[in-house]
């Protein structure tokens, strides 16, 4: 009995240690899912199907690997949505969203608990399963998740019977650190309401400013315009009166001297002059301006406005003379027709009686 019990010990070990040298030699094959634009490394002790060499796939799996003995099933699903493509990823959410969706996740049967993890650079929620099925078998399982380029993906292990070994958890552990993803997009142009807010915003503060600037600009345009046209207005007005005053000279006065304007005594002299000649007399141009006269030419001057005015006095006397002599004439005759009349009206009168 006692080398039948050791024989049976040590094919035991014997087994088991072909079992690891099994184990330590298997490889592991890199899958890549185009769709998903991420790989993963799989044992290749393991049985696995892909979309590109099976048809019997659901619509959401895209890698299922199974061991000889079923023992264990590794599954890689993705859902892409709206809602997926309007969170887009785990890293644009709040921590207070992210721990929200955390607990509506295990609100859901079968989930136990949460940890968080982060394979492939970008982070994973890590959820433990277990279930009944309807055949009454327990599942125990473990699903990580996670939300990136506006896709859901999940990687769920599975044992069916009896909870995992640690082989299994090492297994599950590792194909999880082989994800590797081909980019990871941290923002998407469907963004949350706030961000679009901020933007517009911040757009708005720009065009402001901007408004502000253009108007600063244009009125400091407009107003050195106006300073431009008025210097310019006052250097033309300025040259056209040297420029007339220059054409002037020259025409009156082609030697040089200054012309165009009649001395006092000229103008003193033509005021005197009677309506009839002024109104007859046609206009005479403007004469040069002589220079100072002498002495005698003004004592000349003032004899003969002396003269001048004696002459419009007796002329004017004569005029009053003549209406006083007729004013008497024209007083007379009324009187002799009066006296005419009043003796005729009195002979009339008598001659009645």
């Amino acid at each position: 009995m006692k080398f039948l019990r050791s024989a049976l010990t040590i094919t035991l070990c014997l087994l088991l240690s072909l079992t690891c040298m099994l184990t330590a030699s298997a490889e592991n094959i890199k899958y890549n899912l185009k769709d998903l634009k991420m790989s993963i490394s799989i044992p290749d002790t393991m049985s696995v199907r892909t979309r590109d060499n099976s048809d019997t796939l659901s619509d959401t799996i895209y890698l299922e690997a199974t061991t000889a003995d079923n023992s264990l099933t590794i599954s890689v699903a993705m859902i892409k949505n709206e809602k997926t493509q309007e969170i887009y990823s785990f890293e644009n959410m709040l921590y207070s969203t992210l721990e929200d969706y955390k607990e509506q996740i295990l609100d859901n049967e079968g989930y136990i608990e949460c940890k968080s993890g982060e394979y492939g650079g970008v982070p994973f929620l890590d959820f433990s399963q277990k279930y009944t099925t309807e055949a009454g078998v327990e599942v125990y399982g473990k699903q990580s998740v996670t939300l990136v380029n506006g896709m859901s993906i999940s990687i769920t292990s599975q044992s069916a019977g009896d909870s995992f070994t640690s082989d299994e958890l090492n297994l599950i552990k590792g194909c999880l650190d082989s994800i590797k993803f081909n980019y990871v997009k941290t923002e998407e142009s469907s963004t949350s309401f706030w961000k679009v807010f901020v933007w517009i915003i911040v757009i708005l503060v720009i065009l402001a400013i901007s408004f502000l600037v253009f108007s600063y600009y244009m009125g400091k345009r407009s107003a050195d315009k106006k300073r431009e046209a008025i210097k310019e207005k006052h250097r033309k007005s300025n040259y056209d009166v040297l420029s007339s005053a220059e054409t002037s000279q020259k025409k009156t006065s082609p030697s040089g001297s200054v012309g165009g304007y009649k001395s006092s005594a000229d103008y003193f002299e033509e005021g005197f002059d009677s309506a009839d000649s002024a109104s007859k007399k046609p206009a005479q141009p403007a004469q040069p301006e002589q220079s100072a006269p002498s002495a005698t030419e003004k004592a000349v001057r003032k004899t003969k406005k002396a003269f001048t005015h004696m002459g419009y006095f007796f002329s004017n006397m004569k005029r009053e003379i003549d209406k006083s002599k007729k004013a008497k004439t024209t007083g007379k005759k009324a009187k002799a027709k009066a006296k005419k009349r009043t003796k005729s009206r009195d002979y009339d009168v008598f001659s009645d009686k």
